[in-house]
């Protein structure tokens, strides 16, 4: 059994064992929601925004973060994902804490993806998404930390692509790994998956 498949079992064992979802878990898990039962630390790395600045585990505090993984050449799944995060950011900004959200994008080709390569991405989707690329090791790092696995691949045409998890990962305002949301996304999970964190 794969860390993340394990990841997954215990997920769902923890919430039927304590509850700690705080609703019906199979109404969560229906729309591709996964808490964890117990918040798991996310421990140091360094990357930077898309403007250059230094972002670290301690900037992952004072907000609820949507944190998705990709890349600017991703032909589908990136594009959807960050169109249905906006569309959902959309819907969560007017409910209670909605001005404590925010959508995280970090580059899993981090070779290819420039600051502004991402900057003009991520303009694409919402003006409000911070984008992060930094080392592969950097990367690496947090990607590990949240379950979260990549490789670069031969693309078939002489090229290169990279494989990646589809899940939006979410991050609590003490910067804490809080669960997931599975692909494909929708917009209501997204926002069911807020308001029961911040119920």
């Amino acid at each position: 059994m794969s860390h993340r498949t394990s990841l997954a079992a215990a997920v769902l064992l923890g919430a039927m064992a304590t509850g700690c979802m705080g609703e019906d878990p199979e109404a969560l898990r229906a729309q591709g929601i996964y808490i964890l039962p117990e918040p798991a630390e996310v421990t140091g790395f360094a990357l930077e925004t898309q403007d250059g600045e230094t972002f670290g585990a301690e900037r992952l505090a004072g907000e609820w973060s949507y944190l998705f993984f990709g890349f600017t050449r991703c032909p589908h799944l990136c594009p959807t994902t960050l169109a249905t995060l906006a569309e959902a950011e959309e819907r969560i900004r007017v409910l209670p804490q909605g001005d404590q959200f925010r959508g995280l994008f970090i580059s899993v080709d981090p070779e290819r993806d420039g600051n502004e390569d991402i900057k003009a991405y991520l303009a694409r989707f919402s003006d409000r998404f911070t984008g992060l690329r930094g080392s592969r090791s950097e990367t690496l790092k947090i990607a590990r930390d949240v379950d979260v696995a990549f490789a670069t691949l031969p693309d078939g045409q002489g090229g290169l692509t990279v494989e990646h998890s589809g899940h939006i990962v979410l991050i609590d305002p003490e910067g804490r790994y809080r669960g997931f949301i599975k692909s494909p996304h929708r917009v209501d999970a997204l926002v069911s998956a807020w308001r029961w964190l911040t119920g």
